[in-house]
């Protein structure tokens, strides 16, 4: 994620980051104190999953922006074995 930042600002991103995430893991404490009934959990679980996705949809729109690709083809394809590409 830092290989476009300064070497001297690798310690602020970094910081900011790590505030980020401590933050996001407070809410999400304090979303269990609200929602402590045990019925409830499937609310807890699809806050937590649809957090998860948003950041992984975010993260893979991030690489594409910078790379213009997502994956690796020619890496994958060489990894295949033969007989399951002639196929």
């Amino acid at each position: 994620m830092q290989d476009h930042v300064q070497e001297s600002d690798r310690c602020v991103v970094g910081g900011v980051q790590n505030s980020i995430q401590s933050m996001m893991d407070l809410l999400t404490c304090i979303r269990g104190i609200f929602i402590s009934n045990p019925k409830d959990f499937w609310k807890l679980s699809l806050l937590s999953f649809s957090s998860v996705t948003l950041a992984a949809v975010l993260y893979c729109f991030h690489i594409y922006r910078v790379r213009k690709y997502l994956f690796h083809f020619e890496k994958l394809l060489a990894v295949i074995p033969w007989s399951i590409r002639q196929s």
